[in-house]
């Protein structure tokens, strides 16, 4: 079977988010502002390529969604959350207290969850350059309950992981079965 082809994000901010979905937590992109305000309650610096794509959009689904994992599976993040200041909605913030009262331990900034695996930034050994982590429950031991995987040792980096699949055009599918 031919292994599906894989499309590199390339860099360029204006591809990075999806445009044709509606996203109901983004009101603004991130300013100067929202920018110090969030900082200083996570007590870290948050990277410059992240600032660079949240001040275009303030999270919202992705373009490019998948990753390679270090066990060579495939991992995969439908959006990033947006950084805002309400108590009761979603945000970077909501989730990385909701990753604290699952017992995900340590200083991180949750990006995405679907709450069996998380995405971060990981502060726990530095306040700024974080590593990126992918957080998954694991299910084989009932003494750790999560699991603590390096993805990327930078945002930067990991930009340079994230691919998208090729969309299939129908009309260059061969036809595997015959009409009896």
């Amino acid at each position: 079977m031919e292994e599906m082809k894989k499309e590199y994000y390339n860099g360029n901010k204006q591809e990075f988010w999806k445009t044709d979905l509606d996203y109901p937590f983004i009101l603004y992109p991130m300013n100067e502002q929202i920018r110090h305000q969030a900082e200083k309650q996570l007590g870290v610096t948050l990277p410059e390529s992240f600032i660079d794509l949240y001040s275009k959009q303030n999270g919202g689904d992705l373009a490019y969604s998948y990753f390679m994992l270090p066990d060579e599976g495939e991992g995969w993040v439908t959006s990033f959350d947006p950084i805002h200041f309400e108590n009761d909605d979603e945000s970077l913030f909501t989730m990385t207290q909701y990753a604290g009262e699952e017992g995900i331990q340590g200083k991180i900034a949750v990006l995405w969850s679907d709450f069996h695996h998380w995405l971060a930034l990981d502060y726990r050994k530095t306040t700024v350059n974080p590593s990126i982590i992918y957080i998954v429950e694991n299910y084989e031991q009932h003494d750790i309950a999560w699991e603590y995987l390096e993805i990327a040792p930078s945002f930067d980096v990991f930009l340079t992981m994230l691919y998208r699949k090729a969309i299939i055009d129908p009309k260059t599918l061969k036809v595997t079965y015959k009409k009896r």
